[in-house]
């Protein structure tokens, strides 16, 4: 138990790095591209991905962003 205990105290904790965007499974650059895209949405610390499948009204009423039309 004084082993575990240790872990505790400030400074004896590992701080990594990751090249993530925060808990999502996404790169930085990835997530960038799909945010642009439309095709994620902040849901609190995580996001909430657009499938390339399912049902089509549902992912409309979703991600509206992604469905909307570019003006050429």
């Amino acid at each position: 138990a004084l082993r575990r205990s240790q872990y505790k105290f400030p400074g004896r904790q590992k701080i990594i790095i990751s090249k993530n965007w925060g808990f999502t499974p996404l790169r930085r650059e990835e997530y960038l591209e799909k945010k642009a895209a439309g095709r994620v949405k902040v849901d609190g610390a995580y996001v909430q991905f657009l499938a390339n499948h399912g049902n089509l009204a549902q992912n409309i009423r979703r991600f509206p962003d992604a469905f909307a039309e570019t003006e050429a």
